[in-house]
């Protein structure tokens, strides 16, 4: 006998519980996948510069006045412990990959909370976080062991709480978003993209009558706080001239364009259906008379934010961590509107989904099958065949994360980097004298006879023109020599 109750299609809330399921175990399987190539995904050499960074920490180093950097220092003080408590070695590496993935959980978490409470939709919000997750250009970057990753993820919570602001008035939670937008400041300074935005947006709504000037001011002095005693610690450290030279004179000093296009270009292929949903979305929300002030907000703020850095000198692919995630949800209420407009069926929005994403979710399962064993086992083997206390000339940062290196300036030393950056500086009046004191001892020749590193590469060097080929030779290695003589 039949049972009548198989017969039955389930009402529309069973299909609303599983719909929301599948998404639930789309963004499930993005994130393992997006684990698989944080753990097996090649390292950048601005990976291992950080993590040298931080290792400079832990020997009681002070950024800018001992070595010199160009970013903001949070990072290396928040991987320093790890170095202290797991020690120098290439496990250590791998752990500090996990935890730039727990800060992508982080960022998709906060992509999905922002898009929920400016839309009043869980839907709308695990569709973003399913677009981030599934972008190849945000996964890659966002994999790597970089300033940009807690930047963004902190920038996040405080675009969180500032629509929370927004929709309640509580002081709390201005003072929230203030404070996490100074943590993200002292990873990166280019979070000031941001604060750019926010001030177009109090002007508007000051303007508006929307708020008074409190919020603006409690913004303004929880912001400071934080950013107050960084510069108290390096006025104490004495490194606050070259923290500003370092971090803001030399940065603006550098004039080479580098086009954004070819960047573009590369990683459309791969995110077609996105990228075109994208835009379309941002003109659908400026256009659409019923879209809230809240999302048209995050639309402002991806078009300000994706111009800033089609202007940038050096667009590089982590410039975009931001941006993307505005864009995710953008591009999920547009989704959803269209959605709820046609009265599509719960079927149709599982395929349109899973269309979606297909093409770069095969692009980010191709990435877990590289590997970066080989990397990993040169990092080894100059740790397994030097001394805590030998030097090592690394300029391309390939190999050396827990030796000492030969000068302040230790890496960025071939043509058209820092090194030459700064000796074009040096013929400013105004710091010219300074800027030379730090580089006129830079004498690389000069450097290796003296000192005698352990380890050497031919970057930014010639054997022959320094009379290094009786003291050092090559090693199985491409472009590493190490020391013969005793």
């Amino acid at each position: 006998m039949n049972d009548s109750r198989n017969l039955t299609p389930p009402d529309r809330s069973t299909l609303s519980r599983n719909y929301m399921s599948f998404l639930f175990l789309l963004a499930a399987l993005l994130s393992s996948l997006v684990l698989m190539i944080s753990l097996n995904r090649y390292f950048d050499h601005d990976e291992f510069e950080h993590i040298h960074s931080a290792w400079y920490i832990t020997s009681n180093q002070f950024p800018y006045l001992d070595f010199f950097e160009q970013h903001h220092p949070l990072l290396w003080y928040l991987l320093a412990p790890f170095l202290s408590l797991l020690g120098n070695s290439t496990q250590t590496v791998t752990v500090l990959r996990i935890l730039m993935f727990v800060f992508i959980l982080g960022i998709a978490f906060s992509t999905y909370r922002i898009a929920e409470q400016v839309t009043r939709s869980r839907e709308t919000g695990l569709i973003a976080s399913i677009l981030l997750l599934s972008s190849t250009l945000f996964v890659k970057s966002g994999v790597e062991i970089r300033p940009d990753v807690p930047e963004v993820f902190f920038g996040l919570v405080s675009i969180l709480y500032l629509f929370r602001y927004f929709q309640s008035a509580r002081d709390r939670d201005i003072i929230i978003s203030s404070l996490a937008a100074s943590i993200a400041f002292l990873f990166l300074q280019k979070i000031a993209l941001l604060l750019f935005c926010y001030a177009a947006i109090f002007i508007y709504k000051i303007v508006r009558k929307r708020i008074s000037l409190k919020p603006v001011l409690l913004f303004s002095a929880g912001f400071s706080l934080p950013v107050i005693l960084f510069l108290g610690g390096l006025i104490i450290s004495g490194s606050l001239k070259d923290y500003l030279l370092n971090n803001w004179v030399f940065i603006f000093y550098v004039f080479s364009k580098i086009s954004p296009w070819p960047l573009l270009q590369w990683y459309f292929p791969q995110n077609v259906l996105p990228w075109v949903i994208m835009p379309v979305s941002i003109g659908f929300i400026v256009l659409n008379r019923q879209a809230g002030g809240e999302i048209k907000t995050i639309a402002f703020m991806f078009v300000v934010l994706f111009l800033s850095i089609l202007l940038t000198p050096h667009p590089f692919a982590q410039y975009y961590l931001l941006v993307l995630p505005l864009g995710s949800i953008a591009g999920a209420y547009f989704l959803t509107n269209i959605y709820n407009r046609i009265k599509s069926k719960i079927i149709l929005r599982v395929v349109i989904i899973t269309i979606i994403i297909a093409g770069p979710a095969f692009y980010l399962w191709k990435e877990t099958q590289k590997t970066n064993r080989f990397q990993l086992d040169l990092i080894n083997y100059v740790l397994q065949n030097s001394e805590e206390s030998d030097y090592i000339y690394d300029g391309d940062i390939r190999f050396n994360l827990f030796r000492p290196d030969l000068h302040y300036f230790w890496f960025s030393v071939g043509t058209d980097q820092a090194l030459s950056r700064y000796r074009e500086m040096a013929k400013n009046k105004y710091i010219g004298e300074y800027i030379e004191k730090r580089y006129i001892s830079y004498n690389l020749c000069k450097l290796i006879r003296t000192k005698k590193p352990r380890f050497i590469s031919s970057y930014a060097l010639s054997l022959d023109v320094c009379q290094l080929r009786t003291s050092y030779a090559q090693t199985e290695i491409p472009r590493l020599y190490i020391r013969t003589e005793k």
